[in-house]
């Protein structure tokens, strides 16, 4: 069958450049993970690649045990190749992967040199082509040196069987190592690829960091958690047809818990207050780091690759301009405002999803940020705003006590024994003094030593004074 690519294909399609390289990703890949087996219908498969890449989608991403089964990803891509896209090979980006299990024995699994120049090989005839454009180790492998890990990397591409070569699922510690000995062997890290949502965020913590300083672009995998962070769960229904709803995948109904159903209900209020759909504003939301070269998006429907098209459109006319959107919505000048209101959101959606309740300060409703399901709640706001003046005026209370104590403190130590074992006990206190007034009676106190205990009386009882004047006398005596 005959394919003429779309002339319009690069008009909309923004391209983003990847680490220090100078190839450039477009900001939205085509992931291959699922919906691509030979499980699936293959005019479906190629009615989607064919799609994307009409839209300026040029990179198509899988790995050696894609499917399923295992492996049948690449062969049905390898089809649409030859049924008439390959003749853009020189205009397509084509990635695989190897790491995980892929076949019996010592050597279907791993991160050695002879696992890893295998499956390529393997990859490669299943593909039907002569090389690819990336070659990721998809796991670390803990059994096998760094070394002979990078340094088979290094021989990929110096034997012509990829242009590239990138990391997936790397720590941060890891990829540093990593990244350094590629450098040294001559063929940089290009690219690494990460899980990377609304919902999981933990390559926020160092690897991020580790990526810009060494110049290594980051390719988001699973931006909407397998289909979580989109319309097909809201209302809390698991659809026929659905990946939490097939007996193979990744993803599980179990997975699709009343909490998480609650976060996401919240997180679609955001996104419909910005005239936005939640898998559009999912995909903003991981785009805007400035580091983050492309999101891998996967697709069982031709209109899931528009959806995400809108948002970068969105994107572009929305936040790069700075201009207000159409129908009066309010200005969305900068990615970092909507990284900002989410993580707000986020942090008080985990308490609050079960029942969208409100956090108690002190027996008052208050909460120092708003929870999305009142962002649009005057009354809740106004609640909000006095519970943080209630914190702040226990804050002022108590640093204004602190601050009494110390100044009597520092008067007491010049003054007789007693006194300043009262003042050394009064700094035990310290960490255990309450933010209010209030709650000054009938506290609990151990004194430093351990061997007394009164309740409901102020440091400095008579109690005290002559615990510290025999203490001392036993220091005077033992002199």
């Amino acid at each position: 069958m005959s394919y003429q690519a779309a002339d319009s294909r690069y008009a909309q399609m923004p391209y983003r450049r990847c680490g220090n390289s100078g190839l450039k990703l477009p900001m939205v890949s085509l992931g291959l993970w699922h919906n691509f087996g030979h499980v699936d219908r293959f005019d479906t498969a190629q009615a989607l690649v064919r799609h994307a890449f009409d839209a300026g989608i040029t990179h198509f991403d899988l790995a050696n045990n894609y499917g399923p089964p295992p492996g049948s990803a690449e062969t049905v891509f390898g089809a649409i190749l030859r049924q008439g896209l390959g003749a853009y090979r020189d205009e397509i980006l084509v990635s695989t992967k190897a790491g995980y299990v892929m076949g019996p024995g010592p050597y279907g699994d791993g991160g050695s040199r002879k696992y890893l120049v295998a499956s390529l090989d393997a990859s490669l005839a299943r593909l039907g082509l002569d090389y690819v454009d990336i070659f990721y180790h998809h796991r670390p492998d803990s059994s096998t040196p760094l070394e002979e890990t990078m340094a088979a990397l290094d021989h990929i591409v110096r034997s012509g069987r990829a242009l590239y070569v990138g990391l997936s699922n790397y720590g941060s510690e890891r990829t540093r190592e990593a990244a350094a000995l590629l450098r040294q062997l001559g063929t940089p890290c290009l690219i690494h690829q990460a899980r990377y949502n609304l919902l999981d965020r933990e390559i926020e913590n160092g690897l991020l960091d580790v990526l810009s300083a060494q110049g290594v672009g980051c390719i988001a995998f699973s931006p909407l958690a397998q289909g979580l962070l989109t319309d097909k769960y809201l209302g809390g229904t698991i659809p026929d047809g659905s990946r939490a709803s097939k007996a193979h995948g990744f993803l599980k109904s179990s997975d699709v818990t009343p909490e998480r159903q609650a976060l996401i209900e919240a997180l679609n209020r955001m996104a419909q207050a910005r005239e936005q759909t939640l898998a559009q504003m999912a995909l903003a939301w991981v785009l805007r780091h400035t580091g983050m070269s492309s999101v891998l998006i996967g697709a069982s429907r031709s209109s899931q690759i528009d959806v995400a098209l809108q948002a970068l459109r969105a994107r572009l006319h929305g936040y790069r301009t700075g201009g207000t959107r159409r129908g009066g919505a309010r200005p969305l000048n900068a990615l970092q405002d909507l990284g900002e209101e989410i993580n707000q959101a986020l942090a008080h959606g985990k308490d609050h999803a079960r029942d969208h309740g409100r956090r108690r300060h002190g027996g008052r409703e208050s909460c120092q940020h708003p929870h999305p399901v009142a962002l649009q709640n005057p009354e809740r706001q106004q609640a909000d705003g006095q519970g943080r003046q209630h914190v702040a005026q226990g804050n002022r209370q108590h640093q204004h006590h602190r601050k009494n104590e110390r100044e009597q403190a520092d008067k007491v130590l010049h003054r007789r024994p007693g006194q300043a074992f009262q003042a050394r006990t009064q700094q035990a206190f310290r960490p255990h003094q309450p933010r209010h007034d209030a709650f000054d009676q009938g506290r609990k106190v151990r004194l430093l030593h351990g061997a007394f205990r009164h309740e409901g009386r102020q440091p400095g009882c008579p109690a005290q004074h002559q615990l510290g004047r025999q203490k001392d006398q036993r220091c005077a005596q033992n002199r």
